[in-house]
Formats: structure tokens, sequence, C-alpha cells
């Protein structure tokens, strides 16, 4: 029985997610392959349950842990900016509803 992918195609998909860290979800719907065959496949080439953290096992711990830092400190920064800007629109909102306020109490609605 002939295999339905070459043998090249089926280490090219390995590659995407083990070496280019894209997800089985993105590599299968990309070729077209079901995601079990992908499975199958990462499992014959030894990558099995490290394909679903492509590049962390071989990653050393100090490395891994500077660039959890770096991304917790780019994490801490989006955060303020987006307290910072809900704290901008809650006070649009409370001008709007003063302005609201405003037009009400000094132009009664006519009879």
């Amino acid at each position: 029985m002939s295999s339905r992918y070459p043998a090249e195609f089926k280490q090219k998909a390995v590659e995407l997610v083990t070496i280019q860290r894209k997800s089985i979800t993105q590599v299968s719907l990309e070729l077209n392959v079901a995601k079990p065959t992908l499975y199958y496949w990462l499992n014959n080439q030894g990558q099995g349950s490290r394909a679903l953290r492509p590049g962390r096992a071989a990653m050393d711990p100090a490395q891994e842990i500077k660039r959890l830092r770096a991304q917790n400190e780019a994490m801490k920064k989006e955060v303020s900016q987006l307290r910072a800007e809900r704290d901008d629109a809650k006070e649009e909102n409370r001008a709007a509803r003063l302005v609201i306020e405003y037009f009400r109490t000094h132009n009664p609605p006519k009879a």
C-alpha cells in the first residue's frame, strides 16, 4: 500500500509544528491534513507530546526564565495601559452623563 502523502510532505508538516512552532490546528488547516494524521506523523518521528509545546523541552531553564520575565513585563505594561484607557473611558462617560443631566435640568421639555 502506498502512502497518500510523500515523505517530504510529512517531514515539512512536522517541521512546521516543531521548528516553526505553529499549532497543530493551524498546520492542519494550512495543509488540509487531519489533525490525527499530524499527531501520527509527530509520534512516528519521535516528537510526540513535545509537538504540543514545540521548542520548550530543549530550552535552557535560564533562557526560559528570562523569556518569561520579559513576557511578564510586557503583560504588566499592557495591563497598565488598558487600565489607563478604562479610566479615561470612565471619565468620558462621567462627563457625558453630566452634560446630559445639565441639559435635562436647564432645558425642560416643551409641552
